[in-house]
């Protein structure tokens, strides 16, 4: 089911059973579904896959990324090529985010994961919280704190 503006790029594929509202963009080349939720305010790059059961919303996705079923993105943005397997978790929160040493408080944020990050199966990764590019991380891994880039979490 679609409501309100939703563009879908060509070729991308949208399985039974999932619900999209707009306003949402959706690049060329996705797999998303089925039974997926995708709420407004978000932006999908090409040659995404979404899998089954998973909710994504006010976030940004950027080109090839793969995110595992059953999971929850809320109020997050993904670097180019970040891969999840099942049950990820990155809700949003009024959180504090330390950039440069310095905290601002934000009324409403998720994570910001740089590009070529890879996380296993049933990891959290609590709002505000920044990790870096070419990180990766272990099954069942809870992130509380910002990661450098190529950090190794396990």
């Amino acid at each position: 089911m679609l409501s309100g503006p939703v563009g879908i790029g060509e070729e991308t594929v949208i399985h039974a059973g999932t619900t999209i509202y707009g306003p949402v963009l959706i690049g060329d080349g996705c797999e998303i579904g089925p039974n997926v939720t995708i709420f407004p305010s978000t932006s999908i790059g090409n040659s995404v896959a979404i899998e089954p059961y998973t909710v994504v919303k006010n976030s940004i996705l950027m080109s090839n990324c793969s995110i595992g079923a059953h999971s929850y993105i809320s109020h997050s943005v993904l670097g180019y090529g970040v891969k999840t397997q099942s049950h990820f978790m990155a809700p949003g929160a009024e959180a504090y985010v330390n950039i440069a040493d310095e905290f601002f408080k934000v009324p409403h944020i998720g994570s910001i994961v740089g590009e070529d990050t890879s996380f296993g199966t049933a990891v959290a990764v609590e709002p505000g919280t920044i990790v870096g590019a070419g990180c990766k991380v272990s099954s069942g891994s809870k992130i509380t704190r910002n990661l450098p880039n190529r950090a190794l979490v396990s």
